[in-house]
Parts: C-alpha cells; structure tokens; sequence
C-alpha cells in the first residue's frame, strides 16, 4: 500500500484481508511508520451470516486515525454517522440517513470524543 502511495497513487488497505481488528490496526500503523502519504482502507459489507466484526473494524480505522475509507458491498448506510464525525466529509453523501437522528449522534459522540457504530 506504501508504495503506491509514495508513487504519488493512493494505497489502499483492504479491511477484510485482515484476519482480526487487531491485525488491521497493525497493518494501519505500519503503513503509518513507513510513509507518511495518505492510505485508505476499504471496508466491504458482506451479506452474510457470520458476519465480521464490523464495529471493531471500523473503531481500529477511527483510532488509527484513517482520513480516506471506502466502502463496498451492502448499504455502509449505518457506520456513516460515524465515519462522517470522525473523519470528516464523505464521497457518498447520499446515503439514506435521518437528519434528526445525525444531529442526536453527532451531539452525542462530540461529548464522549469517540464513535460506536452498530452495524445490522
């Protein structure tokens, strides 16, 4: 991923190639020892049954501090929320969401200083 990044391209994690959390923070912070350009990581939202765990997923890209997250698969519709306090705008802004809803989410994790996400 580094070194796409460093040709000037933009490197990309895959999110779920990562057997746990805990090796996506690794592979996070390890990208962010070797370089210091901007890497982003994907999340893919699989219609499954035994689903990933997706909140801890998308908590080890907040507190690793990712600026760049792309989603694939189902609607990312519910992690939004969270992804748009902690990292700021997003690409796909059209998501579904209620605005009352945002407002209430946002309020609330400004005063805890951190995001949880459910995941459906």
């Amino acid at each position: 991923m580094t070194a796409v990044s460093n040709a000037g391209g933009l490197g990309t994690i895959t999110g779920l190639a990562q057997k746990t959390p805990a090796d996506l923070a690794h592979e996070i912070a390890q990208c962010k020892d070797i370089s210091d350009k901007p890497v982003a990581v994907n999340v893919t939202f699989l219609p499954t049954v035994n689903a990933p765990d997706y909140p801890a997923l998308i908590k080890v890209i907040i507190d690793g501090g990712m600026k760049i997250v792309e989603t694939a698969g189902r609607n990312p519709a519910p992690v939004m929320s969270c992804l748009r306090i902690a990292v700021g705008s997003m690409v796909a802004d059209d998501w579904p969401r209620p605005e009352a809803d945002m407002s209430k989410l946002k309020a609330e994790r400004e005063a805890e200083n951190h995001c949880s996400c459910i995941v459906c």
